[in-house]
């Protein structure tokens, strides 16, 4: 599992972009230090690749 902070470091987007990416695919989210699972990791790179503003 990984955190909102590190997959966007990884990424190079800001956490925030992340949260209202998840926020968008429904999913609960605390913080940007709460962990995704790998299913949620799929579901976020998916959705910032059809639109990463």
């Amino acid at each position: 599992m990984k955190r909102i902070y590190e997959l966007g470091r990884e990424l190079g987007v800001k956490p925030r972009a992340i949260m209202d990416a998840m926020h968008e695919l429904g999913l609960f989210i605390r913080s940007a230090a709460s962990t995704i699972t790998p299913e949620e990791e799929a579901q976020i790179r998916e959705r910032l690749r059809q639109d990463p503003g």
